[in-house]
């Protein structure tokens, strides 16, 4: 026993505590994998199988590396484990890194062979995929392009139209604003001499200013 210092501090212990057991491999025995049973493969508290060294492999079972086998082993109702090989750590915790599959060995050759059959239709299937997409494509084209030979035999016979009205409508119309701005200027000007112009007093208005004023300033009505 030796004395681990966050074990510890953990346990709220002193620090010279020995609480840490040690061995050495004189008294160690070798990992015994456990045993396949009824075409169940033994798993660990998480569903998967602990496969860090090759012996470490149920007994058995065997280690197949093949993608989507766990497909092909749902559809047939086999059961398969996923292999733990060892851990990776990214973004600050690790992660398990998974490698193949386990299964028993009694169903390795019907689950080969069930695999290979589907990789085969899959493959079938995304040829046909593409093969249809082709074909929409070069139909698409091909209409495309008989599209424009119809338009072009169809107004073939049109004559242009002249652009020169139209030149001489944007020539006038570019001289437009100018008129327009002028005009707006001189009314403008027309309406700030107006109102600087004094205003006419009517009557009623003379006579009430005549009474405050005085006989010489009294204006003329």
């Amino acid at each position: 026993m030796v004395a681990s210092y966050l074990l510890n501090k953990k346990l709220q212990r002193d620090s010279d505590t020995p609480s840490l057991a040690l061995f050495g491999e004189w008294q160690c025995d070798p990992y015994q994998p456990p045993v396949a049973e009824g075409g169940k493969v033994p798993r660990n508290d998480f569903g998967n199988v602990d496969l860090y060294q090759p012996s470490m492999l149920p007994i058995g079972c065997v280690h197949l590396r093949l993608p989507n086998l766990q497909v092909v082993a749902k559809k047939l109702n086999i059961d398969i484990a996923s292999a733990v090989v060892g851990f990776d750590t990214h973004h600050g915790f690790p992660h398990p890194t998974l490698d193949g599959y386990v299964v028993c060995k009694e169903f390795e050759e019907v689950l080969t062979d069930a695999w290979e059959e589907e990789e085969t239709l899959a493959a079938e299937r995304a040829f046909a995929k593409r093969e249809e997409r082709v074909l929409k494509n070069w139909k698409l084209l091909f209409r495309g392009v008989l599209t424009l030979e119809r338009l072009r035999n169809k107004y073939k016979d049109v004559e242009p139209i002249d652009s020169t009205p139209n030149e001489q409508q944007t020539s006038a119309d570019e001289k437009t604003p100018a008129t327009t701005s002028s005009a707006w200027q001189t009314e403008r000007l027309q309406n700030e001499k107006e109102k600087q112009k004094p205003k006419r007093k009517t009557r009623a208005a003379k006579k009430k200013t005549n009474k405050n004023n005085f006989p010489y300033e009294v204006e003329t009505i």
